[in-house]
């Protein structure tokens, strides 16, 4: 006899199968590896390699192998920094009619089982050991349950936590600047740069942020790194995804040419919010080499 959750992905599959869809597991990640010419990058930062992960929304639906083998994998890449880009964590504040992959938060909490994700995510992250180390920056879900305990967690492990704040990479007498922003949601993102030449990356978890630079003449990044949108997650075909949850259409997934010196990367990311699905959209890690 089949149980709940194999009925359901019976039921889900054979209707997706009829329309050309497939389901995306998300051990089923896909390791993207891209160059990005940037005019204005220091000779001294050529071939310079970001390894980019975001939304992974940890919790009750995201199955723990899962994220092991996301590690696992990460370890056995070369990359020079490790960047989050936010949404670590997904607990429904009522109980869902999904099934719970992670029995470790069988009987999750919205107050209680933050702290847990957290906690597991930094510890898990910090065995990740690229040259220039872990950055990490709010997304809207930690930010709107529990910002104190991310922010905590994630620094005792040795994870840098931007806030409207700078990380320099320092190149001999050239800097790589890279600006970690608070979400555009939840937050009070700000700009607190001062006036130089150093080539910048600004990380925002939404994308939208950048948008709203673009609107006011105020970009002055030569490549934004992002996530937030899950790539549509479920994109079914001609109509594409369902939902992105940004204003702006123009940076929903992939990298895109803003002008000459300066581009948009968003991730699909890697788990998932309200439905545990993902449909024709794999998770995604990205490494990023800068020429």
């Amino acid at each position: 006899m089949l149980n709940r959750r194999d009925f359901l992905k019976g039921i889900i599959a054979s209707s997706l199968a009829t329309t050309g869809c497939s389901i995306n597991p998300s051990d089923n990640i896909e390791f993207s590896e891209m160059k990005i010419q940037i005019p204005k990058l220091p000779t001294e930062f050529k071939n310079y390699r970001i390894a980019f992960v975001s939304d992974i929304h940890h919790g009750p639906f995201l199955d723990p192998n899962d994220l092991n083998n996301l590690i696992r994998i990460l370890k056995s890449k070369n990359f020079d920094i490790l960047i989050l880009g936010g949404d670590y964590m997904t607990v429904p504040e009522t109980k869902s009619v999904f099934p719970v992959k992670n029995l470790d938060y069988k009987n999750y909490n919205i107050r209680t089982s933050p702290k847990k994700i957290f906690k597991e995510l930094a510890a898990l992250f910090s065995t990740i050991k690229p040259k220039d180390g872990v950055i990490a920056i709010y997304g809207n879900h930690e930010r709107w349950v529990a910002p104190r305990e991310c922010l905590e967690e994630f620094k005792n492990e040795g994870i840098n936590f931007l806030v409207n704040s700078s990380y320099l990479l320092k190149r001999g007498n050239k800097i790589l600047e890279i600006y970690g922003v608070d979400d555009f949601w939840t937050g009070i993102p700000r700009l607190n740069l001062k006036e130089n030449s150093n080539c910048k990356i600004l990380v925002s978890h939404n994308p939208d942020y950048i948008s709203e630079l673009i609107q006011q003449n105020k970009n002055i990044f030569n490549l934004t790194l992002g996530g937030h949108t899950h790539g549509g997650q479920i994109c079914l075909p001609i109509i594409g995804g369902l939902h992105y949850n940004v204003k702006d259409q123009n940076f929903i997934s992939g990298l895109t040419k803003v002008r000459d010196d300066s581009y948009v990367f968003t991730s699909r990311g890697i788990g998932v919010v309200k439905a545990p699905y993902r449909i024709n959209c794999r998770p995604e890690v990205s490494i990023l080499e800068l020429v």
